[in-house]
C-alpha cells in the first residue's frame, strides 16, 4: 500500500468479476466513505504483495470467493475529496465459492447496461461508461486480425528480433494507420481510455496504436502524462521511433527538462524515444543539444544506434558545430565510427566532409 501525502496516489486493485453477461456490483456499508455507492470489489496491496495477489485476497476475505484473473482491464486514476487512487482493474471470474457480502451493504448481478443507472463511486463508473463502450478489447484484436498478413508477420519478427514472434499479428503499416484514423472518428472516447489504460499491451500492433493516439494528442501536459505512462512499456525500436508527438515542435525549451528526465532513464527505449525527440530540436534555437546527445552513455544496442543516427544528422544539418565532438572523440569508439559511417551513406553531407570524416575512424 502506498502512504498517502501531498500529491501521492494510494495503488488499489479493483476485480471486474463476470458471470455470462453479467457483472459483480458491490454497494459500500454505511459508516464510510461514499458511503451505499456501488463499486468493483478489491483494495489495498498490503506489503510486497502485487495488485493480483492483494485482489485475491481481498476477494476472499469481503467476498469468501477464490478469484480467477482473467487479464488487465485497464489502469484509472481518480481524485475524490479526501484521496486520489490509482486503480488496476482486472477481469475476472470466480474459480470456487459463492460470494457472500461480508464487509459490503449488499451484492448485486447486473449487465454493464444496468450498472450505468446504479450510482457508483467516481472511479468505478468510469470503467461502467468503458464496459458499455465500443470497442471493446476482443472486438479491437478480431479487427486488427482481419488485416493479418503472417508473411508480413514473419518479415516484422525479423526486423524486430528482441520481441516474441507471437507477439506480432502482421499488419502493414499503411492498413494500421487507416485502422487508427477510422477509429479515433468512431470509437467511443471510453473506448479509447480504455485501451490506452490497458498497459501492458498483449501485440506489437496495439503498441503502435497506442504510439499513434499519444501522437495526436494536442495537449502538451496530457501528451507527455500518456508517454510517462507507456514509456516504461515500450520494448521495440520501432514503436520507439513511430511516436514523435506533434504537440513538441511548439515547446522547445520547455521540452528540454522531459528530455533529460528521458535520457536519464534506465530503461533504454526511454533513452532512445528521449534522443529522437532531442533529434527534432537540431533544427532550433535551444542550447546544449549536441551536449545532452554526447554525455549519453549505455551498453544498449539500440540506445547506441540512436546517438549515432543523432550525430550522423547533426553532421548534416550542423556541420562546424558538431565535428569537434568527432575530432575530440567524445563519443563512445562503437558510437563514433557508426555516427561518421552514417553521416558519410548521407546525401546531405558533402563530398569534401565525408572524406575529412573518413580520416576520423578509430
Amino acid at each position: 500500500m502506498n502512504k498517502r501525502g501531498d500529491g501521492a496516489e494510494m495503488r488499489v486493485a479493483a476485480a471486474i468479476i463476470r458471470r455470462g453477461n453479467r457483472l459483480l456490483v458491490c454497494q459500500r456499508p454505511k459508516g464510510k466513505a461514499r458511503a451505499l455507492k456501488y463499486e468493483f470489489p478489491g483494495g489495498k496491496p498490503e506489503g510486497s504483495e502485487t495488485d493480483e495477489e492483494a485482489l485475491i485476497r481481498e476477494c476472499r476475505e469481503e467476498l469468501d470467493v477464490e478469484l480467477k484473473i482473467i487479464e488487465l482491464f485497464t489502469i484509472r486514476t481518480h481524485a475524490y475529496t479526501d484521496v486520489k487512487v490509482r486503480i488496476s482493474f482486472f477481469l475476472s471470474e470466480i474459480a470456487d465459492g459463492e460470494p457472500k457480502a461480508l464487509e459490503h451493504n449488499e451484492l448485486r448481478w447486473v449487465t454493464a447496461d444496468e450498472a450505468a443507472g446504479l450510482d457508483f463511486c467516481g472511479a468505478d463508473m468510469e470503467i461502467v461508461r468503458m464496459l458499455n463502450a465500443s470497442p471493446g478489447i476482443s472486438e479491437l484484436r478480431e479487427e486488427l486480425f482481419k488485416m493479418r498478413d503472417e508473411g508480413y508477420a514473419r518479415f516484422s519478427a525479423k526486423l524486430i528480433p528482441n520481441i516474441a514472434p507471437e507477439s506480432i499479428i502482421g499488419i502493414r503499416t499503411p492498413q494500421l494507420r487507416i485502422y487508427i484514423r477510422n477509429m479515433v472518428k468512431t470509437a467511443d472516447p471510453a473506448a479509447i481510455e480504455r485501451f490506452i489504460g490497458a498497459l501492458p499491451h498483449k501485440y506489437y500492433e496495439e503498441n503502435n496504436i497506442h504510439a499513434a493516439l499519444i501522437e495526436r494528442e494536442k495537449e502538451l501536459d496530457r501528451c507527455i502524462a500518456m508517454l510517462d505512462e507507456f514509456l516504461p512499456y515500450m520494448d521495440n525500436w520501432a514503436t520507439c521511433d513511430s511516436c514523435r508527438p506533434r504537440v513538441f515542435d511548439r515547446h522547445p525549451e520547455e521540452m528540454l527538462a522531459h528530455i533529460d528526465r528521458w535520457l536519464a532513464s534506465d530503461h533504454p527505449y526511454t533513452v532512445r524515444f528521449g534522443l529522437g525527440i532531442l533529434m527534432r530540436y537540431l533544427d532550433s534555437d535551444c542550447d546544449g543539444i549536441l551536449e545532452r546527445a554526447a554525455a549519453v552513455r549505455s551498453d544498449e544496442y539500440y540506445v547506441n544506434m540512436m546517438i549515432a543516427w543523432f550525430f550522423a544528422t547533426a553532421l548534416a544539418k550542423r556541420y562546424d558545430e558538431t565535428l569537434p565532438y568527432i575530432r575530440e572523440k567524445r563519443l563512445s569508439a562503437w558510437v563514433h565510427n557508426k555516427a561518421i559511417q552514417k553521416a558519410r551513406e548521407s546525401r546531405r553531407v558533402g563530398e569534401a566532409q565525408k572524406q575529412a570524416l573518413n580520416e576520423l575512424k578509430i
